[in-house]
């Protein structure tokens, strides 16, 4: 089966950098805090109360409970990419429903904002195709995309992650948008960022 990747946001419709922000905001750079800690004004929503009752759903179902494992490999910070991938997979496969993220690992979906970050090489999808019995988060998002669902790639996370308790994930983006998941265990590979003072 030929599955084809969803239409790529341009530029212009891509989130501003926090310079290019509305003053407005109570909160314009979320990797400082615009230098003056935690704002007040600043209180994530409960995300999984948001889209618990929401009418669309993705068309999964897996038999067991779903942990979402959340990779990155790139090079940020000028620090090199970490490698630790197919040991979570063999120990937790008979107790839970993998579901692999790495954007990066085909085209960049509709939504996905790259940052500063620069993706390196990586041969996951060799590993996903010795483990069947993990499934790649690409693979789900094109097949709902193109049974008629929403190409927005965060409304389809959220309408998976409001089924998910489990997550395993490395800092940045990913950790932030599954904390806002209420009553999860996150686990987070953290190597160095701001992450640890503001997150």
């Amino acid at each position: 089966m030929m599955i084809s990747a969803p239409p790529r946001l341009s530029k212009s419709q891509a989130p501003a950098p926090p310079a290019q922000r509305p003053l407005r905001l109570p909160v314009r750079d979320e990797h400082s805090f615009d230098g003056q800690g935690r704002c007040p004004f600043h209180f994530p929503p409960d995300l999984r109360a948001k889209f618990a009752n929401r009418p669309d759903r993705p068309g999964f179902v897996f038999g067991k409970p779903i942990l979402v494992i959340h990779n990155e490999y790139n090079t940020e910070w000028a620090a090199g990419p970490l490698e630790v991938l197919d040991s979570p997979f063999h120990a937790l496969k008979a107790s839970v429903t993998i579901v692999y993220i790495r954007h990066g690992i085909a085209a960049t979906q509709p939504g996905y904002v790259e940052d500063h970050n620069r993706f390196q090489q990586f041969d996951d999808r060799a590993v996903l195709e010795r483990r069947l019995d993990v499934i790649c988060f690409d693979t789900l998002f094109s097949v709902y995309c193109n049974s008629g669902g929403t190409t927005d790639i965060n409304t389809f996370k959220h309408m998976l992650y409001r089924s998910c308790h489990h997550f395993i994930t490395t800092q940045g983006g990913g950790a932030y948008q599954i904390a806002m998941f209420s009553g999860s265990v996150m686990i987070i590979l953290h190597r160095r960022g701001n992450e640890e003072d503001w997150a």
